[in-house]
């Protein structure tokens, strides 16, 4: 695993969880950063899932539903078990466990990996024009989101950066395509940084605060609120192009900087999980702070930890399991 996924996919963690703060900290405006979160994880799993090799469909999308499912399933059955949902209906269990719209990032990853999949089938169905599909379909993408914010989105308020809402989908799908693109052109960028990348990285991340700021008080027209999604694509790329060029330099820093990112990077899906339930539940109140912070973000981090454990635990023994089966046959 390349070190600058590994500490880019801590940073989205860390934006997600922090957005989260909102009822803890006291001021509001510190808990940001969501939804850079989510699309750095979408361009991170664009990255790592770019090279599909030879797997069939079924095989490739039953090895990424067990990897949601089950940190999925223990989460939401452990919650609902210890009555921290309260009382709740079947309608209500399904939507946390079946399709489980509660999580929207979970909830999005199990369509758009489906979509992702055969977009890449199309994308290297023949080599030597690889780039040009690429390109041609992140177009076709763009296209598709603006025939669809000015014929069915509602421009009559500020909501382009609901996470819950269906158009997202296509900045979540953007965002996979410019981590596919990254891992295409990887030599191109790999250990060749500059001053440039985090130069333009503060530039377009001061101009997506901006963006955030100028519609939400409505100092610009709601109907040009799209530009809040190009600000946040352009920072998105720069924050890859910077990370990917210090490659080497993450790879050498030392043990005792590294493993809190790997320890926080390896349990990033089940923190999200867990965030959303356990801080408001054990939050104790502003007036608290910090001591409220200390003790949601304690309480997440091990409840996380524990659903992590069991999770590779149930998949290495199920693992052995498959290949003690194949073995016999």
């Amino acid at each position: 695993m390349y070190q600058f996924i590994v500490f880019l996919r801590a940073i989205a963690c860390i934006l997600i969880t922090n957005s989260h703060q909102e009822e803890v900290y006291p001021i509001r405006i510190l808990a940001s950063g969501g939804l850079l979160g989510d699309v750095l994880f979408f361009a991170i799993s664009g990255y790592c899932l770019y090279s599909l090799k030879y797997q069939s469909f079924g095989t490739w999308y039953f090895k990424r539903l067990k990897r949601v499912y089950l940190p999925v399933w223990l989460t939401a059955g452990t919650l609902i078990l210890t009555k921290v949902y309260g009382h709740i209906g079947w309608k209500r269990v399904l939507e946390l466990m079946l399709y489980p719209t509660h999580y929207h990032f979970v909830a999005s990853i199990l369509v758009l990996y489906i979509v992702y999949f055969f977009l890449m089938r199309f994308i290297n169905q023949k080599s030597g024009r690889e780039d040009k599909r690429l390109i041609g379909t992140a177009a076709a993408l763009v296209v598709l989101y603006f025939v669809l914010y000015y014929t069915v989105f509602d421009r009559s308020y500020y909501h382009i950066d609901n996470v819950n809402g269906k158009m997202i989908w296509c900045l979540f799908m953007l965002s996979m395509l410019i981590g596919a693109y990254f891992r295409r052109k990887e030599a191109v960028y790999i250990n060749k940084g500059g001053i440039l990348p985090w130069v333009a990285t503060v530039v377009c991340g001061g101009l997506y605060a901006m963006t955030k700021l100028i519609f939400s008080r409505g100092l610009l027209p709601v109907s040009l609120q799209w530009l809040n999604q190009v600000t946040i694509i352009l920072l998105l790329i720069c924050i890859f192009r910077c990370f990917i060029g210090v490659e080497q330099w993450l790879k050498n820093l030392p043990s005792s900087v590294k493993t809190p990112v790997f320890h926080i990077a390896d349990m990033a899906f089940e923190l999200y999980l867990a965030q959303a339930v356990i801080i408001p539940t054990f939050n104790t109140g502003i007036p608290t702070f910090p001591r409220n912070f200390i003790i949601v973000i304690s309480i997440t981090f091990l409840f996380a930890w524990l659903v992590h454990v069991t999770t590779e635990i149930i998949l290495e023994l199920t693992g052995k399991m498959f290949k003690k089966g194949t073995s016999k046959q």
